[in-house]
């Protein structure tokens, strides 16, 4: 069973729950690792703490506003999916115009000539297609209004699958027997 979709970015609770979770943790991981430092060095204070937290929950705005600008501007709040149901798992691949700005956005990342940049853009090209067999999932979670069904390893998500109207019902019906059978 194979179907094409526009997965909407900012109304999807998946991608916004994920989208906030990377950049938080990282601006975290950042705050953390620099009071670490001024703490070994001896010059940590409240003030500068407190102009520390201030800085990281600034440029967590900047990157948040980024990026819904990047998803509402670049992406005009869809991404084109097809997804491939079948026996042995789910297949989302990027499709249309979704995969041309992704290699356009990836190649400008990779030949920025900055590392991290770089292997951004390398990590992204190499989830244009990603397949999640049965066996990696536990159990699902739908929501028929929105037309999603989201795949879960041990409470996490590990695919967010979009239906049309016409498919929803044989999809959570293949997915819940698929996952049954393997649950066995």
């Amino acid at each position: 069973m194979t179907w094409s979709v526009n997965l909407p970015l900012l109304t999807s609770s998946i991608v916004v729950k994920q989208m906030l979770f990377v950049l938080i943790a990282s601006s975290l991981f950042v705050l953390v690792f620099m009071l670490i430092v001024e703490a070994f060095s001896g010059d940590l204070t409240f003030e500068r703490f407190f102009n520390y937290l201030l800085f990281t929950l600034i440029i967590l705005g900047i990157l948040t506003s980024l990026a819904v600008i990047v998803m509402l501007i670049f992406y005009r709040n869809r991404y084109e999916y097809q997804f491939t149901l079948d026996e042995t798992g789910v297949t989302a691949e990027t499709k249309g115009g979704s995969r041309k700005k992704n290699a356009i956005l990836n190649f400008l990342l990779i030949i920025s000539h900055k590392p991290v940049l770089a292997g951004s853009g390398l990590i992204a090209a190499s989830r244009l297609k990603e397949k999640i067999t049965w066996k990696k999932v536990d159990s699902i979670q739908s929501d028929e209004k929105k037309l999603e069904v989201i795949l879960r390893c041990r409470g996490r998500a590990i695919m967010l699958i979009r239906c049309t109207p016409e498919n929803y019902s044989e999809v959570i019906r293949r997915v819940n027997e698929a996952v049954n059978v393997r649950m066995k």
